[in-house]
């Protein structure tokens, strides 16, 4: 059943802000993908790469702790176990194996790109709405 209310307004108000990030990142990337390689740059260099496994570490963390409180918690839990892998992935495969694959998909054309940010953005919209 589908709550519409939240328990706790500054978790879901946190899990809402994670998801308009998402969904201006996507359109960013959607209206100008040079900026994947721009900021696909910056992170490859040295350990950085690290720092979006620790970062999707964190929105898991954060996820997970605030789906109760959201008004479709399976869904915010969904995406919170889904960072875990992904986050988990990045120490995983290392930090050469990562930069490989990220250095694979800024080489990819740029209406492509385009069309990877869709279902980005439409993944920020589904945690905007469920939180």
């Amino acid at each position: 059943m589908v709550r519409l209310h939240c328990r706790n307004m500054a978790m879901d108000t946190i899990v809402k802000i994670i998801g308009i990030v998402i969904v201006v990142m996507s359109v960013l990337f959607v209206i100008k993908p040079a900026v994947i390689s721009a900021i696909a740059g910056y992170l490859k260099q040295g350990r950085r790469i690290y720092a979006v496994g620790l970062l999707r570490l964190v929105v898991a963390v954060v996820f997970l702790l605030a789906a109760t409180a959201c008004r479709v918690p399976w869904v915010i839990g969904l995406f919170g176990v889904l960072f875990i892998i992904s986050g988990s992935l990045v120490f995983m495969l290392g930090s050469g194996r990562t930069r490989r694959i990220l250095e694979w998909y800024v080489k990819q054309p740029s209406w492509l790109l385009r069309v990877m940010g869709i279902p980005v953005f439409v993944i920020g919209a589904i945690v905007v709405y469920a939180a």
